[in-house]
């Protein structure tokens, strides 16, 4: 599929193909690398549809995770986790582990996936991609967070998501080199803006102006360096919508399709997924459930228990759309997912109807190489940090700690 036919379909395409494994053609490295997803959902669950039964081993999976039954054996699904409190706090920790003040969305480090992103930067494309769908312009909306707390807001549009790859791979070196002039133009402007600030700043405002500027020049650095033009022919990128919106069911499922085509490129090897704002009130029409999902999830509905689980069953479908399109691509001595850790948290825990941390559900899909998987684990009272500082060493990040509370790995689930 040409460059040619490739723009045609962004242009003309009232619906997008899906994504088809053997167009993603690219130089298989020496070794495969090992890449993360988040995938962020909110509003807890309930134990009853979440937690499987059974043993460690033998585990059956609920109605809400059954969706991810093809994967059975690569997963590691784990409750008993605690985190330090429920909808703020357990959004601003979901990947940083620093919660910040107590009624604040913002945390006070920077997030695992941006972590991860600064260590890779070098070898790839995109940093990262951060992508969301249902959400707002707030800090509600926003999980990664660069060095010096500073947000790096998602990419809700899954045209303008899809763009960031088409511009990297098998582009014209000449209208990339004109977009990066462009592009270092506005940043030196910007720069020397913010530079004029400081002498008016008090020291506090000078400490987020400061890590805001660190950020700024390692865009700077980037786009000093030269044309790097990815060999990799992408499959077509969705299309137009009807009105010119997408619906959020088909913002979720582009923007899946967009990480698993951006992983089979090597474009990048780091990206999250939110499904919606902390404490998010969407409407799930698409599952049969057009009520405020936030009130259904603390029971202020009737039939609430249903109507939970329509939401988080298809939750769990999406997790298991990028399952999927990330093992339909073949790699290494497995697939893209084998060489993939996709991270499926929450803000809340396992709470009838609560608001509590305790018991933070939280799913790992792939990584086959490096965690033990195939098991339901209760991790006992384990802090939720301990389990970002274990993701974070596995991923190979030399870390004695993380965030305020994570200082005990947690080996149990490491091969």
């Amino acid at each position: 599929m040409g460059r040619r036919v490739f723009a045609t379909g962004v242009a003309g395409a009232a619906i997008s193909l899906p994504m088809l494994p053997s167009l993603l053609t690219r130089a298989q490295p020496t070794t495969s690398p090992l890449r993360f997803v988040c995938i962020y959902t909110p509003n807890g669950q309930h134990p009853d549809q979440w937690l499987p039964t059974g043993g460690e081993r033998d585990f059956v999976l609920s109605p809400v995770l059954a969706p991810l039954a093809p994967f059975r054996d690569r997963l590691l699904v784990m409750h008993g986790a605690q985190g330090s409190h429920n909808h703020q706090h357990g959004h601003a920790e979901c990947l940083t582990g620093a919660p910040g003040a107590p009624d604040s969305f913002v945390p006070t480090g920077p997030s695992l996936d941006q972590l991860l992103a600064a260590r890779s930067s070098r070898e790839t494309a995109i940093p990262s991609l951060e992508l969301a769908a249902g959400t707002d312009s707030n800090a509600a909306s926003v999980i990664s967070y660069a060095p010096g707390a500073l947000p790096v807001p998602p990419v809700v549009d899954p045209r303008h998501a899809f763009d960031r790859l088409f511009l990297v791979a098998n582009g014209d070196p000449a209208v990339l080199e004109r977009l990066r002039a462009q592009r270092r133009s506005v940043l030196d402007g910007v720069i020397g803006e913010f530079t004029a600030l400081e002498a008016s700043l008090s020291p506090a405002e000078r400490r987020v102006l400061d890590a805001h500027l660190t950020a700024l020049r390692e865009q700077e650095r980037r786009l000093a360096e030269p044309v790097m033009v990815d060999a990799c022919e992408l499959p077509p990128g969705p299309g137009a919508p009807s009105g010119g919106t997408f619906a959020m069911n088909d913002a979720v499922r582009h923007h899946a399709d967009t990480i698993a085509a951006a992983f089979a490129c090597d474009l990048t090897r780091v990206a999250t997924l939110m499904v919606g704002p902390s404490g998010s009130i969407r409407r799930y029409a698409w599952a049969g459930v057009d009520e405020d999902f936030h009130e259904i999830a603390h029971g202020n509905a009737v039939n609430a228990y249903d109507k939970l689980l329509a939401i988080n069953r298809w939750h769990g479908e999406m997790v298991a759309h990028l399952c999927a399109r990330l093992d339909a691509i073949p790699e290494g001595d497995g697939t893209v997912l084998d060489h993939t850790i996709v991270f499926w948290t929450n803000e809340l825990g396992l709470q009838p109807f609560g608001h509590a941390r305790s018991s933070v559900p939280l799913v790992v899909a792939g990584g086959t190489n490096v965690l033990r998987t195939g098991r339901l684990l209760d991790l006992g009272g384990a802090h939720y940090h301990d389990v970002l500082l274990t993701l974070a060493r596995v991923l190979g990040l030399e870390l004695d700690t993380f965030g305020t509370q994570g200082r005990t790995p947690i080996t149990t689930v490491v091969a």
